[in-house]
C-alpha cells in the first residue's frame, strides 16, 4: 500500500481511510484503487468492522482519473476476468 496514496489509522473495531492525492481531487487511479483493496484486505484480517472514508482536500466523490482511463479499463477486465 502506498503511504503516500492513502493514510490507514484504526481505533479498536473502527478503521478510518483517508485518500491523499490531493493534486487529482481524490481521482481514482490504478495505484489508489490498488492501496484501498490492499487497505481492505489488511482491515479485514482484524477486529475492525466499521470503516470511514475521508478525504484529505475536502473532496471524496471524485471520478476516475481521466489521465488513467485506458488503464482503469483494463484492470477492471482484468479483475472481471
Amino acid at each position: 500500500m502506498s503511504a503516500n496514496l492513502l493514510h490507514v489509522a484504526t481505533d479498536g473495531a473502527i478503521a478510518s481511510v483517508t485518500l491523499a492525492r490531493p493534486e487529482r481531487l481524490n481521482a481514482l487511479s490504478p495505484q489508489l484503487m490498488q492501496a484501498l483493496v490492499d487497505a481492505g484486505t489488511a482491515l479485514a484480517r482484524g477486529v475492525v468492522n466499521r470503516v470511514v472514508a475521508h478525504d484529505a482536500v475536502q473532496v471524496l466523490a471524485a471520478p476516475a482519473d481521466p489521465q488513467c482511463r485506458d488503464a482503469m479499463r483494463r484492470a477492471l477486465a482484468a479483475w472481471r476476468s
